[in-house]
């Protein structure tokens, strides 16, 4: 071992440096050097003439002399940088991989896959394809050839006189493995294991990574992604994977380059037309009549290009949201993360848009740091452009007959960070960082932008970003970079899709408001100890009320802590700011903090629900203006956030492009979920992303093409369990959208309450006789995906799902399902009723702030409402429920009181 001090040439400056250490050195400098080139690239990237052109001023130059000229250009990028990942090409990897034709103990090692799922991504398949299920109730035997084929292997047992064939034995294994979060070496011992108790020369694969293989080679049908290469010091596309960046800096990085892919869009939806749950929902022709804003098709850019002769008119044309946002797979971030690209078709409804089913995965980056987009997202450019002019060709399977569908990308939800590099600008801590208005923001310190309120804002327009697109391009002159403009940095990669249009990029509300204002209002009022809005002392009793809701189990996440909302995920807190807060935090949140807190409830309760009036929508905009207006007197000049700022532009973006939970990023946060489950490990992360895409499609249609006079009934009911499947068997459809659930009793050999004879009693004029037949459970075609039970259900402990919104006597009621029944050719609900509290949940006359005060006296759909339970009873058809709601009993001084909260809309529930 050396005697030399350690580090001795920090004291002595004349001291040789070792070998090891100017190495390190040099590593640092050149991936500094890499990261600044890469933030750079307009400098630093030339033409063969020594031209100052990098890839952000010749793109620029493709979108100033039009989308055509850009085109011809991304031709020829194709043509240079995509390599087709043919299927024999990923066997060749994946065997190199993991070590077929060895022993798998070794595989284990190498493969470096973890299986271990959690439950929750059965239940979300669970949940979504009962979703499917009720939107194509009657799906069609042929929709299901592949997975019948899959299943029954041309008759191939999985042993002589088994009941089972290999397909469903594999069927099985995977869902077993799913179901129980199994990890890669169990379910290699699970292989093993069927491999000792089966007979010689059984059928089943040897391995789970063979079974796997079977899934995406015999169930993924779509062509295998496309693989393009770029620099990973500069990002410049390459035109394969030995090829060598041409700017000299680059030169002398030794990595290899970056790979990224586009999977194949066309081939993606010419699947969903031949699926009949997807032709029976797609909507090409919806116009609403009544003005009311319900969806995307409501909003004026919509409903702008259904007029004759537009692009939706009369066409069955389709259009696109586009997201995309990093997701880390890996426990290490130095080994990057996944940026996924998605489509949603928003001519689906809500609740298809965003199933895994239906979400198009456009391609995706896995690599160290974040995608430059001009080189990430071109190629997907280029498919939508030939789909936007040429579309793409279906075949009608009635008339038998083929047709051409177009489509365009209609707009683009993503989150700020995203936002700022895909549309090229500064982000929310910069000047001019607001991608919807021309708002400067005040600087408070290094970092630290506030976004004031400051009167009417300067809406950006497309006009306006084209005009000062060109003052940024015309401003690099020599070596002089792009000077931005306006919070303007260089062109937008989407803008090489011609009917793009600036203003498209939509503000999100998830990133918004639930993971952004609320989380900023709960860290002051449970953190600033000498302000009057703090409530930290109180959150004994404040958890003590959330703890204690007994909620529907269309809400899944159970309330938590309030002394943990920062480490809530968005869903909870939506749930919070939309249903739990005001009930919560009434009475013990300062008057004046609470009332002004309330703006903000009332107003995204609208923004967000199914039906959405000039009127509501007006009174929305008002409050939020309020909110925003009176902020900085409340909680102080810097809590003034960039999210605080973009309530205002919410009410703008719902008449633009409909409600907020028609585009938002709940449903893609939810696909991103899933990858984040189902792809673990560093290796084979294209084959792994190709597998899962595999079993979101078709885990369920296996399970429902499963036949019990051919896979044997134990392996049928076992697959269904397994899978969660949401096949009733004993539901019996009462009259048509009204189903029971269970068995059916005779009231008379039931226990029941006089009240609930009488209440029966009165509606049908005679006493209920032994042909009344009493049920716990009930579905509703208006109310898809939620069940309905009554007091009477016996399972039901710390849920209430029995709470209801039903119409009678001319007016809207509420009140608890005791029992559901049949008798005297009616279907009944008994239901101990609720009366509304005349007084709101706020008494507007105690509020001090005059405009906070006028904002509250506009009377708008409440959602929350103060109720007190009645001794009254009442029987009510089964068709008169209308919502299924959340009753909320808190204790509140020595009392205690109920409240009925609404669901604004029924897509974004969990």
């Amino acid at each position: 071992m050396s005697s030399r001090k350690y580090k001795a040439f920090r004291d002595d400056p004349n001291a040789e440096l070792p070998a090891r250490t100017q190495r390190r050195m040099r590593d640092k400098v050149r991936r500094a050097k890499a990261k600044r080139r890469r933030l750079e690239i307009p400098t630093s990237a030339r033409n063969e003439d020594g031209d100052q052109r990098g890839i952000e001023n010749a793109f620029g130059e493709d979108l100033m002399g039009g989308q055509n000229v850009a085109l011809v250009e991304l031709e020829t990028f194709d043509q240079a940088s995509a390599n087709p990942c043919t299927s024999s090409d990923l066997t060749e990897d994946q065997n190199v991989a993991t070590g077929i034709g060895s022993e798998f103990s070794g595989a284990d090692e190498s493969f470096e896959v973890s299986m271990s799922f959690e439950d929750q991504g059965v239940t979300e398949l669970l949940d979504e394809a009962q979703t499917i299920n009720q939107n194509g109730r009657h799906e069609e035997n042929s929709d299901l050839k592949a997975e019948t084929e899959f299943l029954t292997c041309d008759g191939e047992k999985l042993f002589p006189g088994s009941p089972v064939s290999r397909g469903t034995c594999h069927l099985l294994v995977m869902t077993y493995a799913i179901k129980h979060s199994l990890t890669q070496s169990a379910l290699e011992d699970l292989v093993k294991l069927i491999d000792a108790i089966c007979p010689s020369g059984h059928k089943c694969a040897a391995s789970a990574y063979l079974i796997k293989k079977d899934f995406s080679d015999l169930l993924y049908k779509d062509p295998p992604p496309t693989v393009y290469y770029c620099c990973p010091c500069c990002h410049k596309p390459l035109e394969s994977k030995d090829a060598k960046c041409d700017i000299e800096e680059c030169m002398q990085d030794k990595e290899k380059p970056v790979e990224f892919y586009h999977m194949d869009i066309e081939a993606q939806l010419q699947r969903f037309f031949k699926d009949s749950t997807f032709r029976k929902n797609i909507n090409t022709g919806h116009i609403s009549e009544d003005g009311t804003i319900r969806d995307i098709y409501d909003g004026q850019a919509y409903r702008s290009m259904t007029r004759p002769g537009g692009f939706l008119h009369e066409t069955g044309n389709l259009t696109f949201t586009f997201n995309t946002d990093g997701v880390r797979i890996f426990q290490s971030s130095r080994k990057g993360e996944l940026w996924p690209a998605y489509l949603a078709i928003n001519e689906l409804p809500p609740s298809l848009r965003f199933s895994k089913k239906f979400l198009i995965l456009a391609g995706f980056w896995c690599s160290k740091g974040k995608p430059t987009m001009l080189t990430f997202l071109r190629p997907l450019m280029k498919t939508l452009n030939k789909i936007y002019t040429e579309g793409f060709v279906v075949r009608d399977t009635v008339t038998n007959t083929e047709r051409i569908v177009r489509g365009l990308l209609l707009l683009c939800s993503v989150d700020l960070p995203a936002k700022a590099i895909l549309a090229n600008t500064k982000q929310y801590n910069g000047a001019f960082g607001c991608n919807n208005c021309e708002d400067e923001g005040k600087s408070l310190k290094a970092g630290h932008r506030i976004w004031p309120y400051e009167g009417p804002v300067t809406l950006r327009t497309h006009s306006k970003y084209r005009e000062y697109l060109s003052i940024v391009q015309a401003s690099a002159t020599g070596n002089k970079p792009p000077v931005p403009h306006k919070g303007i940095k260089g062109p937008c990669v989407l803008l090489l899709h011609e009917p793009f249009d600036m203003q498209a990029f939509v503000v999100d509300w998830m990133h918004g408001v639930p993971l952004g204002v609320l989380k900023t209002l709960a860290s002051m009022w449970m953190g600033e100890r000498n302000e009057v809005y703090y409530i930290g002392n109180k959150l004994p009793l404040l958890d003590e009320r959330l703890l204690g809701l007994q909620i529907p189990d269309d809400i899944s996440h159970a309330p938590r802590s309030l002394a943990d909302i920062q480490k809530w995920k968005a869903s909870p807190l939506r749930d919070f700011l939309l249903h739990f807060s005001l009930v919560v935090l009434r009475g013990e949140l300062n008057l004046e903090h609470y009332a002004h807190y309330t703006l903000l409830v009332e107003a995204l309760s609208t923004l967000v629900s199914e039906a959405i009036t000039d009127e509501q929508l007006h009174k929305a905009e008002i409050k939020l203006d309020v909110f925003c207006r009176t902020f900085e007197d409340l909680y102080g000049e810097s809590a003034q956030t960039m999210n605080v700022h973009l309530l205002r532009h919410l009410p703008h973006f719902v008449r633009l492009y409909g409600p907020l939970f028609a585009y938002s990023c709940f449903g893609f946060e939810t696909f991103n979920g899933h990858i984040k489950r189902m792809v673990h490990g560093t290796t084979l992360i294209v084959n792994q992303i190709t597998f899962t895409a595999a079993m979101t499609v078709n885990l369920q249609r296996l399970v429902k093409a499963m036949d019990p006079a051919r896979d044997s009934t134990k392996a049928v009911k076992l697959a269904k369990k397994l899978a969660g499947y949401t096949g009733r068997k004993k539901m019996t459809e009462l009259t048509p959208g009204v189903y029971s659930l269970g068995v059916r009793k005779d009231l008379m050999k039931t226990t029941v309450d006089q009240e609930i004879v009488s209440a029966l009693q009165q509606r049908t004029g005679t006493r209920a006789g032994p042909k009344c037949e009493v049920f716990y459970r009930v579905c509703l075609d208006i109310l898809p995906g939620q069940t309905i039970k009554s007091r009477g259900y016996g399972r039901e402990k710390a849920r209430n799902n029995r709470t209801v919104q039903f119409s009678a006597d001319g007016r809207l009621q509420y009140g608890e399902v005791l029992l559901f029944c049949s008798t005297q050719g009616e279907d009944l609900a008994v239901l101990k009723l609720y009366e509304q509290v005349d007084e709101p949940i706020i008494n507007v006359d105690e509020v001090t702030n005059a405009s906070v005060r006028e904002a509250l006296g506009l009377q708008m759909q409440s959602f929350v409402i103060q109720v007190v339970e009645t001794n009254m009873y009442s029987a009510v058809p089964i068709c008169d429920i209308h919502k299924k709601c959340i009753c909320m009993e808190v204790r509140e001084e020595q009392n205690t009181s109920m409240y009925i909260g609404l669901f604004p809309n029924t897509c974004e529930m969990d």
